[in-house]
């Protein structure tokens, strides 16, 4: 492969990753989103009737239906927030990591034996070289 298309493949491996990231992030978001909407849902007027229920149909105690809807709050809040915590690459974000990273080493390997060709043909067996081409192509009178 040459050196753009190694350039043009890492370019199209980095847009995946960044595709993917952008996947996941907003997958993040909405996981905690949802977390705080239960948070939030700790002051609304649901909770009340949830208090009622346990309060009448388990035959709680205030404190303990009280107890009751806060554990629920709870629970829900721990299991939406880690949702949302959680922020692991998948399988074609990691894919697209090692194709990016396998060409871009492969275009650093082109530049590399570029330069080198350009240092040889550009120092003293360059001019050489040049010398010897110019007595082949010369006019002769």
């Amino acid at each position: 492969m040459k050196i753009a298309e190694h350039g043009m493949a890492a370019l199209e491996a980095q847009g995946t990753i960044l595709q993917r990231r952008a996947v996941r992030y907003g997958r993040q978001v909405a996981f905690l989103l949802i977390a705080g909407m239960f948070a939030l849902a700790a002051f609304v007027a649901v909770h009340g009737l949830l208090w009622a229920v346990f309060l009448q149909a388990a035959h709680m105690t205030v404190i303990g239906a009280s107890a009751s809807v806060l554990g629920v709050d709870v629970l829900l809040l721990l299991i939406f927030g880690f949702l949302g915590r959680r922020s692991l690459p998948g399988p074609v974000e990691i894919e697209a990591r090692f194709i990016r990273d396998r060409h871009i080493e492969a275009v650093k390997q082109s530049l590399t034996v570029a330069s080198v060709a350009t240092v040889l043909l550009a120092g003293p067996m360059g001019r050489g070289f040049g010398g010897i081409l110019r007595a082949l192509f010369a006019r002769r009178r």
